[in-house]
């Protein structure tokens, strides 16, 4: 049983959802799963296809998220692919922030903010949501299935931004403290390519990035 022989993790294109905040994303009454591409994030995912698939044109299994962005974006990624869903990619969901502005969940619970803001984004978990250790778990089981069934393959993956960076976490060790930041405060492109392959990391066989964060459809659209 050992790794694949690359992974490779895009983020999903841009999407309603990154275009507002969180509030007004809540007032849409739209469940997270069901935020759509906008016309700019379809553009940034037909130029990142068209480099995943020269640079990496011997992909032999592709997984997506669930979420309407991520499942659009990984059509355009790779059109005419046959692509599994994988619940385990899925994003850091948030819960009753979904549908409830700030203001609203303070009505209704005035020590859910104060919450929230003791326990910091990585352990906070909301109501019908998940914390960041929740993500990581779903993390380490694809990555035992990415070792026990695709041994040797080339795999990629449609994600999304907390998801990486919480991967980030789980393979190379990020600090809590820094993964915060990184959630926070953004890590990864909408439509980046992110590519780890095995290596043997202490004394041990693991996963070492190759490449981080690369947008190939930087400079290359007008309003970029």
């Amino acid at each position: 049983m050992g790794w694949p022989r690359r992974l490779i993790l895009l983020r999903h294109g841009r999407a309603v959802v990154n275009e507002n905040s969180r509030d007004e994303n809540a007032e849409l009454d739209t469940p997270d799963v069901a935020f759509p591409l906008i016309d700019f994030g379809e553009a940034q995912c037909m130029l990142t296809s068209q480099y995943v698939n020269n640079e990496y044109p011997d992909i032999d299994v592709i997984m997506s998220s669930p979420h309407k962005r991520a499942r659009s974006s990984a059509r355009i990624f790779f059109p005419n692919r046959r692509i599994l869903q994988e619940p385990r990619l899925t994003e850091m969901r948030i819960g009753m922030w979904t549908m409830f502005t700030r203001a609203q969940i303070e009505a209704m619970m005035p020590r859910e903010i104060a919450r929230y803001e003791a326990e910091g984004l990585y352990h906070y978990k909301p109501f019908g949501g998940d914390s960041g250790p929740d993500v990581e778990l779903r993390i380490h089981s694809l990555l035992a299935t990415l070792r026990m069934d695709y041994d040797g393959a080339v795999v990629a993956c449609v994600t999304h931004h907390q998801w990486l960076v919480l991967f980030q976490r789980v393979i190379d060790g990020i600090s809590i403290k820094e993964t915060e930041r990184r959630l926070r405060h953004g890590q990864f492109y909408n439509a980046s390519v992110t590519a780890y392959e095995p290596k043997i990391v202490d004394g041990r066989p693991w996963l070492a990035p190759t490449m981080v964060n690369h947008v190939p459809w930087k400079g290359r659209l007008s309003t970029d």
